[in-house]
C-alpha cells in the first residue's frame, strides 16, 4: 500500500491552518504544517513533500520568497499560493483568493496530486 500524498500547509493563522488541515485530512492526504517560511524551508529540505500550499504573507518572508527559494533550490514541488489581496499571475503557480470554497482548493490540489 502506498503512502498518502504529503501536503505542506504554510499558514501563520493558527485557526485557519487548523481548519484547512482538518478539511484536507478528510481526503486522506497527509498534512504537514508550518507557521512560518523558515519552518517551511526546513521541512522542504528534510522531508518528502508532494505539494505546498502557502499563504502569500507569512512570517519571515513571503510566499513569493518561498517560491523563489524553491526554484533556486531546483525543487519541482508544485505550489499553490493563497492570498486575501490582488496578485499578479506567475507561470507555473496556482493562486487562490481568500475567502474561497474548500471545493476550489481541493480542485487545485487534485490538479497536482493523484486522487
Amino acid at each position: 500500500m502506498s503512502s498518502p500524498p504529503r501536503i505542506l500547509l504554510v499558514e501563520d493563522d493558527d485557526l485557519f491552518r487548523y481548519t484547512l488541515k482538518t478539511s484536507l485530512a478528510k481526503k486522506k492526504w497527509e498534512i504537514v504544517e508550518a507557521s512560518s517560511g523558515q519552518i517551511a524551508k526546513q521541512l522542504l529540505e528534510n522531508e518528502a513533500i508532494d505539494l505546498v500550499i502557502s499563504d502569500l504573507q507569512i512570517p519571515d518572508f513571503s510566499g513569493l520568497h518561498l517560491l523563489g527559494w524553491m526554484r533556486s533550490s531546483n525543487l519541482e514541488t508544485p505550489l499553490i499560493l493563497m492570498s486575501g489581496r490582488d496578485f499578479e499571475k506567475l507561470d507555473g503557480v496556482d493562486f487562490i483568493s481568500k475567502p474561497f470554497a474548500m471545493s476550489e482548493l481541493i480542485a487545485l490540489i487534485q490538479k497536482h496530486l493523484p486522487c
